[in-house]
Formats: C-alpha cells, sequence, structure tokens
C-alpha cells in the first residue's frame, strides 16, 4: 500500500515537472508562434516580389516600351512613310512621363504607401499610350498645355538666368583657380630661385 502510494506520489510530481517543462516552452515559443512567423514569412515575400514585378512592369511599360515605338516612329518618318502626327504624339507623352517622374521624386514618401499605388502607375501608363484610350492626346490637351503655355515664358526666363548665373560662377572660379594655380608656380620658381643663389654660394 504504502509502495504504491509512494509510485503514485512519484508520477503525480514527473508529470507535474513534465507540464512545467512543457508551459515554460510552450511560453517561450508557442505551437501557433512559428505558423504566424511562416505566414508573416510568406506574406512579406509576396509583397516585396509584387514591388520588384511592378517596377519592373514600369519600367517596361513606361520607358522601354514607348522608346521602341518612338524609334520606330522616327524611322518611319525619315523614310517618309509618316507624318509628324505621330512623333507629336510620343513628344507628348515624354512630357508627360517627365512631369510624372519629377511629381513622384517630390511626393513619393507620401503617396508611395496608398494601396495598390504601383499597380495604377503602370495602368496609367499603358492609358496614356494605348492606341484605343489616346490617353497621351487627352491628358495632354486638357491638363498640361493650358498650364504649361501659361508659364513657358517664366521657365525659360529662369533657365537662361541660371545659365547666366553658373557661366558668371564658372568664369569666377576658373579666374580664381588660374591666379592661385599661378602664384603657385611663382611661388616655386622663387624658392628654386634662392636655393640656386645659396648653394651657388
Amino acid at each position: 500500500m504504502k509502495e504504491n502510494s509512494a509510485r503514485e506520489h512519484r508520477t503525480i510530481r514527473r508529470s507535474r515537472r513534465k507540464q512545467t517543462r512543457k508551459a515554460s516552452v510552450d511560453w517561450l515559443c508557442p505551437p501557433h508562434y512559428f505558423i504566424d512567423m511562416l505566414e508573416i514569412a510568406v506574406i512579406a515575400t509576396l509583397i516585396v516580389m509584387a514591388s520588384i514585378l511592378m517596377s519592373t512592369l514600369t519600367l517596361i511599360a513606361g520607358y522601354i516600351y514607348p522608346a521602341c515605338k518612338c524609334f520606330q516612329a522616327i524611322e518611319a518618318y525619315n523614310r517618309g512613310e509618316q507624318d509628324t502626327s505621330n512623333l507629336l504624339k510620343w513628344c507628348q507623352y515624354w512630357i508627360i512621363i517627365a512631369l510624372v517622374t519629377v511629381f513622384e521624386r517630390t511626393a513619393d514618401p507620401l503617396i508611395s504607401w496608398f494601396p495598390l499605388y504601383k499597380e495604377s502607375k503602370v495602368a496609367f501608363i499603358v492609358y496614356l499610350w494605348h492606341p484605343k484610350t489616346q490617353g497621351t492626346s487627352y491628358v495632354y490637351d486638357n491638363f498640361i498645355r493650358p498650364e504649361l503655355s501659361e508659364y513657358v515664358t517664366l521657365i525659360d526666363d529662369t533657365f537662361q538666368s541660371a545659365q547666366q548665373s553658373f557661366k558668371e560662377y564658372a568664369k569666377t572660379v576658373n579666374r580664381k583657380k588660374i591666379q592661385s594655380l599661378a602664384m603657385k608656380k611663382i611661388h616655386e620658381l622663387i624658392n628654386v630661385l634662392s636655393w640656386q643663389s645659396l648653394h651657388s654660394n
């Protein structure tokens, strides 16, 4: 009887120790923790892959394909197969893309976290050059042209002023560099002459 109770007591103690050990292991790393971390890793990987895919699609749809079509339009015009209307369309497209790129660089921290931002950008780019939508003509004629025509003289004056300021700055810098280089050479010549006169005596 005593042996049975002692054996039961030992068994109870062992089972309690196992439960305590299991509880501490579960506390450190619960069974669902690994599955949660795996789900997070898979989702993060998919997000990164989607971002890379959208960046690649933007590069192809926004720059490579239009550049090829623009080259074909130039060559067709040079051969006399097309008039200037196709070239005009591609010039308008590149103006829009330049403005979108400038806007994106300045506003990227504010807009890049919007859901489906990159997907919307790809869709907008395709809308611009697709023959059925003719988005370039619509966007250029209704939004870009009215604004740019109002400020084109101001933009030209600003660029000319900046160019003139840069030329004057470059002249000043070059003049200072030439003067400092001439003074350096004169000092070197004086040092050489003084050294020779000392050693000749």
